[in-house]
């Protein structure tokens, strides 16, 4: 109806909002379509249209598609502004992709533009993601050069990153300079961050005073009840207050400050300070892979299990903590949230939680030792954008490479409120002859299990954010990786293996082809012996010379 009615009327106005509700609602294809139907109403689409184009597919995940629009934008003469710089930043600052998202930036001032407080904005929260201090203090810089006044998000943002390199002195500095209202104008979260990082740098004082004031902030948004999302991130505040308090009420805080080290947390990319090249990791010092150069992960030799996308880090600390004789590895993309686990991790005094920060596909491929990990969890991943996306955690190459760390009936689990996810994957390990010879489902027909009131020992933020929105059921599906032997796994697929195999077959067949024409050769006088080539020098064709052998006989010598 509605775009029946803006294409008889033919309003450019009509189609965009048309094209926003779409958008909104994550409808990718919708808004393309729409987009069609304005070129083929012979309408010419305005900034406004392509400023939701853009931003449909950056939330879409088709941030490759941008370029093309941008492409359609010049030839219909639409000059880029800051609505459209700024949307394209999102972009990058979602994908995690800071280098691109400088380049954008760098655009945008070569065309004369100025960044407005928005823009900024977005660019810092890209640097607390992907945990880059130094670009935190540029953007700050500009800010100061440019006159721009710092909001509440900037500031918070600002405090959140700089909270990532636990340093008072620092912290000190920031908030005297850039919050001189005090720490009670920023938010909760950068307050409970705040906090988190003042305990384990021994500021308890300070800690427990600012844990009071999230405290005293928390109660009074719970009883005006504003926001949708008010419970949820209520829960969330509460779960991470409850970890701070109960480090100041321990009587090992101290020692346990002591002996916190920010840099524990491994950084791979796309965090902005890995290195340019992935470093393999090893588990514990007996491991027959340490290389003199390598510092092992855990003191103690134990069984390693994985969490994948471990969000807050809530459900891998308390598995940590419950299981005291396995090692725990938590792999986050975001950096800060893997330094938010790491110190919860410190704070309950745990000696077997390493923490990973980037990619789970780049370490996966590239970090881990192989046939290593006991056990490997993926809790409430993101689905994909659409079906035919490959744009997601559990893709085809995940479980690949999955299964060449696991150890030999090793398990990988999977647990989401999405049944179409959950069926995707059971689908693609089935139909797939490489991972059906891989994985064994743990689960009969359909391969997963259903939960109508949740999933007991699966309890954390985003569970409960879901429970609380009325979404309880669950679904896991449960994977046992075939043994193979460690050569297969380091070759590739089984396909790799076969042609290798057959290469070798053919090569050897030919070797064996050649000795035996060698062998016959001899064996019909042509050659003369092992030193015939030298012998016969450049004239093969001579004629022999006839001797007598000792019976009498004729020989043909050379």
């Amino acid at each position: 109806m509605a775009l029946a009615d803006a294409r008889r009327r033919g309003n450019i106005k009509l189609f965009n909002r048309l094209m926003s509700q779409q958008a909104r609602f994550g409808q990718l294809d919708k808004v393309r379509r729409t987009y069609q139907e304005i070129r083929s109403a012979g309408l010419w689409p305005n900034e406004f249209t392509y400023s939701i184009l853009l931003n449909a597919s950056i939330r879409g995940g088709a941030l490759a598609s941008c370029n093309e629009v941008l492409a359609r934008m010049k030839e219909d003469g639409i000059t880029m502004n800051e609505v459209i710089y700024t949307t394209l930043l999102k972009g990058h600052v979602n994908a995690l992709n800071m280098t691109g998202a400088w380049e954008r930036f760098e655009e945008m001032l070569c065309d004369g533009l100025v960044p407005n407080t928005r823009t900024v904005n977005t660019m810092l929260r890209g640097c607390l993601y992907v945990g880059d201090a130094d670009g935190t203090r540029r953007l700050l810089s500009y800010f100061a050069s440019h006159g721009l006044e710092p909001d509440r998000a900037t500031k918070d943002t600002l405090v959140r990153a700089m909270c990532q390199e636990f340093d008072a002195r620092q912290l000190d500095r920031v908030l005297s300079e850039q919050v001189p209202e005090g720490a009670h104008a920023l938010s909760p979260a950068a307050q409970v961050d705040l906090s988190i990082a003042y305990a384990l740098c021994g500021k308890f004082k300070k800690a427990s005073k600012i844990l009071l004031m999230v405290k005293s902030g928390a109660d009074q948004d719970s009883s005006d009840g504003k926001g949708k999302n008010s419970f949820e991130y209520a829960n969330a505040l509460a779960i991470s207050m409850a970890f701070v308090q109960s480090f100041l009420d321990s009587p090992r805080r101290k020692y346990r400050a002591q002996h916190f080290s920010p840099q524990a947390v491994q950084r791979f990319p796309p965090v902005q300070s890995s290195h340019g090249y992935v470093q393999p990791l090893v588990w514990h010092g007996s491991d027959q892979r340490t290389q003199k150069h390598i510092a092992p992960l855990f003191d103690t030799e134990r069984p390693v299990k994985l969490e994948l996308g471990a969000g807050l880090g809530d459900w891998v600390v308390g598995q940590a903590e419950r299981q005291q004789d396995y090692n725990w590895v938590a792999v986050e993309l975001r950096c800060d949230r893997a330094c938010l686990i790491h110190a919860k991790g410190a704070m309950k005094g745990l000696r077997n939680l390493a923490v990973l920060a980037g990619s789970a596909h780049v370490i996966i491929r590239d970090a881990l030792p192989v046939q290593s990990v006991l056990e490997a969890y993926v809790n409430f991943p993101q689905p994909p954008q659409w079906d035919e996306s490959e744009d997601h955690l559990v893709n085809g190459d995940f479980l690949t490479q999955t299964w060449r760390v696991m150890r030999p009936h090793g398990t990988l689990t999977v647990t989401t409120d999405d049944e179409r996810y959950v069926e995707r994957i059971c689908r693609r390990l089935k139909e797939s002859k490489v991972l059906r010879k891989r994985w064994q489902p743990c689960f009969g027909t359909p391969c997963y299990k259903t939960y109508d009131r949740g999933l007991q020992g699966y309890a954390s933020v985003f569970d409960q954010v879901w429970s609380a929105r009325g979404f309880e059921r669950r679904y896991q599906c449960k994977y046992t990786a075939v043994p193979f032997d460690a050569e297969q796994r380091k070759g590739g697929t089984p396909q790799k293996q076969r042609k290798k195999r057959k290469i070798q077959a053919n090569s050897s067949a030919d070797a064996q082809r050649a000795v035996g024409a060698f062998v016959s050769n001899i064996a019909g006088g042509d050659v003369a012996g092992d030193d015939c080539g030298a012998a016969q020098g450049a004239d093969d064709n001579r004629p022999a010379d006839t001797g007598t052998d000792a019976d009498g006989s004729t020989v043909a010598t050379t």
